[in-house]
Formats: C-alpha cells, structure tokens, sequence
C-alpha cells in the first residue's frame, strides 16, 4: 500500500463518518447539516485531487 493509498483510505474514513451522521439525522440544526455537507464535499476535492496526483505520478513512471 502506497502513501497515496493510505492518504485515499482515511479520506474515506472521514467521508463515511461524515455521511453516517447525515443519516442517523443527528444533526442539532441546519447549520450543522450545512457544515457536514460541506466537510463532505471538501473531502470530495482532496480525494479527487488526490486521484488527479496519482495519474500524473503514474504517467511520469511510464514515461521514464
């Protein structure tokens, strides 16, 4: 397991800890519903730059 897939895995850690407390509605109010999604979609980001990252450095291997 690389770095990279270290990194993707507690990105997913997060992401689902995150989602599970959308669905058991434990939300207080609509702010903290706000905040989570957000939370969500910044880890979405990481986890898709994180990808963009590991096709470029898989790209340069090919390359050399």
């Amino acid at each position: 397991m690389t770095e990279l897939d270290l990194i993707e895995k507690k990105l997913d850690d997060h992401e689902k800890h995150y989602g599970a407390a959308l669905l058991r509605g434990t939300c207080k109010d609509f702010g903290e519903y706000q905040r989570i999604c957000g939370v969500i979609h910044g880890l979405n980001l990481a986890k898709t730059d994180l990808q963009d990252l590991r096709t470029k450095l898989e790209k340069q291997d090919n390359d050399d």
